[in-house]
């Protein structure tokens, strides 16, 4: 079978849930004797979105990776109408289209997709949000299946969005609740879709595993206010404050800079060797978003024995906690108190809880599991060889 991706960046330096998604799954198909390539940009940052990779053709563990260079593009109208979209919860229809044409363009990419997606079985455009991706995806024709990783928020709302999601070939899901929400609540009429989810790896440490001295809470990930974690600063300043004692870790970079004291302590990035040390050394993960469409930290803590606290409001994480009976949720700053109080306090409960998400991770979400799922749908659907 012939499988290409389109994703706006992608690297094994490139920290994302759809680019590790999109990783995993090219990596693991070319392992099973199947042809991969992945059609990016020269991108390195979602922010800036210069030009930082040189353009042609590598190989990236076996994957075939053909990378193109970002255009001139009006930056600055298309922030103002992404202002526009989050002030009022709307554009009209006219400005939602002129919102994904004036963002990050490659027109390269767009003539190198028109010319060769029928060399290929299927072209699979992961995520959804991305005006890039979106614009190659009309191009694709009968091929296109979108993986979109949605989540419940403005964006999702936009005509182009649904169209893109309505015309595919196909559309595939990372859980179950966010199926619901393109079903449910967006009231899109899909075409053929599947619920496969994300495969997981976590790389052994050869640290020694102790949870002695300050207990700490770690959020692994992306900084960034838009995975709420202002809130979460905001509860452990507060439980401190209380006179208890915890710190919180935060791994990963992005625009948001937490707080500059003893409650905080920021590690930047870490180095995928040294993962599981720091999850497996933690009382929880905590999760605060409320729009993920599956949650890689998750199931990395959950493998590495750790219970998982998540925000009531994301009905996605939420639904792992409940099917895996692997952590606890919480909406109030009452809750969250009253969860941090009651994992110190269960310690054994709280490990059992990690290792029935462990099990949950291993039964459902190893890279073998999904792949093998994926392909089963490729040769239900007719589409594989």
């Amino acid at each position: 079978m012939r499988i290409a991706v389109i994703c706006a960046r992608y690297g094994i330096d490139i920290v994302g849930g759809a680019e590790t998604l999109s990783r995993g799954l090219m990596e693991r198909l070319v392992l099973l004797g199947h042809h991969g390539e992945v059609w990016t940009t020269c991108a390195y940052s979602h922010h800036t979105w210069h030009n930082v990779y040189p353009p042609g053709v590598e190989q990236i563990n076996g994957v075939q990776v053909r990378r193109f260079e970002i255009d001139p593009w009006d930056a600055g109208f298309h922030r103002a109408l992404t202002a526009k979209l989050i002030s009022s919860g709307q554009l009209p229809v006219q400005e939602q289209y002129k919102w994904i044409e004036s963002g990050p363009t490659s027109w390269t990419l767009y003539k190198y997709v028109k010319d060769h997606a029928l060399d290929f079985d299927a072209i699979i455009v992961i995520p959804f949000v991305n005006t890039l991706t979106c614009q190659a995806a009309f191009l694709v024709q009968d091929r296109l299946i979108v993986w979109p990783c949605l989540h419940d928020e403005i964006y999702a709302y936009l005509e182009p969005i649904r169209l893109l999601m309505e015309s595919a070939n196909a559309n595939i899901f990372n859980s179950p609740e966010e199926f619901q929400l393109a079903q449910n609540k967006l009231e899109m009429r899909l075409p053929r879709h599947a619920i496969i989810g994300s495969g997981v790896t976590m790389q052994e440490s050869n640290q020694v595993m102790s949870r002695s001295g300050t207990p700490y809470v770690l959020y692994m990930g992306r900084l960034e206010e838009e995975k709420n974690l202002p809130l979460l600063v905001e509860y452990i300043d507060r439980y401190t404050a209380e006179g208890n004692i915890i710190k919180l870790v935060l791994a990963g970079y992005g625009s948001y800079s937490p707080p500059e004291n003893g409650a905080f302590h920021h590690k930047g990035f870490v180095a995928e060797k040294d993962k599981m040390c720091l999850y497996a050394n933690a009382l929880a993960l905590c999760q605060p978003s409320v729009n993920e469409s599956f949650s890689l930290t998750m199931m990395e803590s959950w493998l590495a024995g750790r219970p998982a606290l998540v925000h009531a409001d994301c009905a996605v994480t939420r639904g792992h906690v409940k099917r895996s009976h692997g952590g606890l949720w919480f909406e109030t700053y009452g809750e969250f108190r009253g969860a941090l109080n009651w994992l110190q306090e269960n310690p054994e409960l709280a490990r059992r809880m990690g290792q029935n998400g462990c099990e949950y991770v291993r039964q459902n979400y190893t890279w073998p599991i999904v792949a093998n799922r994926f392909l089963a749908i490729m040769q239900r659907w007719g589409i594989a060889r």
